[in-house]
């Protein structure tokens, strides 16, 4: 899905009964700026959807999930700021509980802590966030984006304006 690399733009497309929006801008704008008037905007052109905004980069994680135009659910988290808005989602408990289990994580989360890079919990709440990123687009393309078994995301045809 080549549109997904552009910086600028826009690029639409339809998966199922999924339209797919990629804009690096439309998530900064709606996610850290909180543009209520670009979200006001998608919710009245899709009243009774679901809206996923999803952005795993480096040093980002964030989602914000909208249901039938009520943010459910926002989590923003950087290495300079956290937003943590709404009930945490069964996905984000199934990513804690997966993440407390794992040796490799604990360990990184203890080495980090000890060399002062980043507190144990930020460490911690850092994967969960990213991993939850990951969790929830097992919603929208039957299989994780980051599955080895792959998911139905790379079938979807966008198309980029300018």
């Amino acid at each position: 899905m080549q549109a997904q690399n552009n910086m600028t733009g826009l690029s639409i497309g339809k998966l199922d009964d999924k339209i797919i929006i990629v804009s690096p801008q439309l998530i900064f704008d709606i996610l850290e700026n909180d543009n209520q008037v670009l979200k006001n905007n998608l919710i009245k052109l899709f009243p009774d959807s679901e809206i996923a905004i999803l952005v795993s980069a480096y040093n980002v994680n964030s989602y914000s999930i909208i249901q039938n135009g009520n943010e459910i659910r926002k989590k923003i988290l950087t290495d300079s700021f956290k937003i943590n808005i709404g009930q945490k989602l069964p996905e984000e408990i199934q990513c804690y509980n997966r993440t407390i289990k794992d040796e490799f994580i604990l360990e990184s989360a203890k080495e980090a802590s000890k060399n002062g890079e980043k507190n144990f919990d930020d460490f911690i709440d850092f994967n969960v966030t990213e991993e939850t990123v990951f969790e929830l687009t097992k919603r929208y393309f039957s299989n994780s984006i980051n599955s080895p078994e792959g998911s139905n995301f790379t079938a979807i045809k966008m198309t980029y304006y300018n």
